[in-house]
């Protein structure tokens, strides 16, 4: 009986015990690993995210995984070796990740310097054309220009195609290596600025802005390309650059999570990093262009599920993230509660049965003290009174028993003993009287005989 009850105890203390241990792994930080481009803007901002969620003490903190371009970010993101990456669309986008945040969308500008003759694409054809280098794929986007090419009926090879840094474009420009320049990036700041005013200074006058063209289809066609107009004098200068509204075309890059992870966590994630903003903008400008994806369940780019969760304003609360542990943290306990009260109302009843049966024996002792024939049969229930009261009080120097409880036994064993000695007295005083009426009636005889 006491082995069962000890059982099931340690058992509901286990349940205890190991209910504890789990809300504790499950509440501690999640360290997620974030792949981006060594060096790069994305590298720097992330730094900066990181070193916030650490001072805030965040439910998730990053690692960051510096690779050498944004190809190997989303190769690592798709073969589990990172949890999210950041990489651009117009590359291929990784298949095990889905967007958390743009972190800003790039411009795709076609210039040439004052004095060409470009007013299209078309006029482009035999001519060459410099793709300014990408910090984060180290190569120009020759994909992009492809596309642009394709949509407007034009051979991959009716340009040709030099790869240049932003430094380089003035002389590449004045010693005629190319005719034109195409740049992407952020309108009004960074590579695409520094190329404009590059332009400016080397043809010496306003640089030509080509439009695209077909932007709307290229959009339609392509998830890597949305719309983007630049609005006119976007660029510093004497005269408005571009003089007019340019419509474009502009890719995004964005903070991919892999799909594995919970929606709760990238929730947090999506949560963490708009919640910085404000913060890291004061460091990095760059911040300011965060946003926030499509959360439209037919978006080219389908967003995270706990991204988008967030952002509808549908994430769950702690409660109901924690409702099924609660639920069945409840049902844990109100099963080791019933257990232990069952185990409590089982010692108890214990007791008091072992209490009454004490105190029914000791009565029945007491009728039989008075009723004993011989010496030997007192002693007997003696001794067995004896035992029934050190047994008793073990039990009560173990909390079986109250004061109560102690007192009242105390009192029957008193009577008991009381009586024991009175009919030890009285059977003691009975043999006296026998012996002396014998003897009585052996005197006369011996008088006779004398």
């Amino acid at each position: 009986m006491k082995r069962s009850l000890l059982t099931q105890l340690l058992f509901g203390f286990a349940v205890v015990a190991t209910a504890a241990i789990a809300f504790y792994f499950y509440m501690r930080p999640t360290w997620l690993r974030v792949a981006v481009v060594r060096g790069s803007a994305d590298h720097q901002l992330m730094q900066a995210a990181a070193r916030l969620q650490d001072s805030d003490r965040a439910s998730v903190r990053f690692t960051l995984v510096p690779v050498n371009d944004s190809a190997a970010a989303i190769r690592a993101l798709d073969t589990g070796n990172t949890d999210m990456a950041i990489g651009p669309s117009d590359q291929p986008l990784p298949a095990t990740g889905k967007t958390v945040v743009v972190m800003r969308r790039h411009a795709v500008v076609l210039l040439a310097p004052a004095g060409g003759k470009f007013s299209s694409l078309a006029d482009l054809a035999g001519k060459t054309i410099g793709i300014v280098k990408d910090e984060s794929s180290n190569t120009g986007h020759n994909r992009i220009l492809d596309a642009i090419l394709a949509r407007h009926d034009m051979a991959e090879t009716s340009l040709k195609r030099v790869l240049v840094d932003v430094a380089s474009v003035p002389d590449m420009l004045s010693s005629q290596k190319v005719d034109a320049i195409m740049v992407t990036g952020i309108p009004g700041d960074g590579a695409v600025g520094d190329v404009v005013h590059a332009i400016a200074r080397a043809g010496k006058g306003e640089p030509i802005f080509i439009p695209v063209g077909h932007t709307n289809a290229l959009a339609q066609h392509s998830s890597a390309f949305e719309q983007f107009a630049i609005p006119a004098g976007t660029f510093a200068g004497a005269n408005a650059r571009p003089p007019q509204e340019l419509d474009t075309i502009a890719y995004s890059v964005r903070l991919f999570a892999s799909v594995n992870l919970r929606d709760s966590t990238v929730g947090a994630v999506t949560r963490a990093m708009f919640s910085q903003k404000p913060r890291l903008a004061l460091q990095y400008p760059l911040a300011l262009r965060m946003s926030a994806p499509s959360t439209n369940k037919d978006a080219a780019l389908p967003t995270h599920p706990g991204a988008a969760a967030y952002l509808d304003g549908e994430e769950q609360s702690f409660f109901d993230r924690f409702s099924e542990f609660f639920y069945l943290g409840a049902m844990v306990l109100s099963i080791v509660g019933s257990a232990v009260a069952a185990a409590a109302s089982h010692l108890r009843f214990d007791s008091k049965r072992e209490y009454r049966d004490h105190v029914a024996r000791l009565i029945e002792i007491l009728r039989l003290a008075r009723l004993a024939e011989d010496a030997s049969m007192l002693r007997l229930l003696q001794l067995e009174t004896d035992n029934i009261f050190a047994e008793f009080m073990t039990a009560a120097a173990r909390g079986r028993h109250d004061e109560t409880r102690v007192a009242n036994l105390g009192i029957l064993v008193g009577q008991v003993h009381q009586a024991l000695l009175d009919r030890r007295a009285a059977l003691e005083g009975a043999r006296a009287g026998m012996v002396t009426a014998t003897e009585q009636l052996r005197e006369p005889g011996l008088r006779e005989a004398s």
